[in-house]
């Protein structure tokens, strides 16, 4: 069975192709909007769910889609996907040294059937 994964990120790809998942890509048009009022491991889960439920919109029905979303909080910052080279140099050199969590949300959905695992 081939499954969608609503994502663009590489990594993930990399571990489909290394579990030999078979896979096509098609990652999810949504804003990542960070809002700091949510706790990390909600917004995780939600943004995977957002994205899931966009893709698997366009899917043939029973196709699996995945989906998944991370972040890295420090304290009450969180850090998301940086813009370019020089915000990702300030990510790392912010979190250098510092203890840090890594949140990681996944979602998986049946299309067409409203079924759902979520995970955050």
């Amino acid at each position: 069975m081939i499954i969608t994964l609503a994502s663009a990120s590489p990594r993930r790809r990399e571990i489909l192709e290394m579990l030999e998942i078979p896979y096509v890509c098609q990652p999810s048009d949504i804003e990542e909007v960070h809002l700091d009022a949510w706790l990390p491991q909600d917004l995780v889960a939600n943004l995977a769910r957002q994205k899931c439920e966009t893709v698997a919109g366009s899917c043939p029905e029973g196709r699996l889609v995945l989906s998944a979303d991370t972040v890295v909080a420090q304290g009450s910052l969180i850090y998301g996907k940086p813009e370019n080279r020089q915000e990702a140099f300030e990510f790392l050199k912010g979190l250098s040294g510092c203890t840090h969590i890594v949140h990681t949300g996944i979602c998986m959905m049946k299309a067409g059937t409203g079924e759902m695992f979520e995970k955050s």
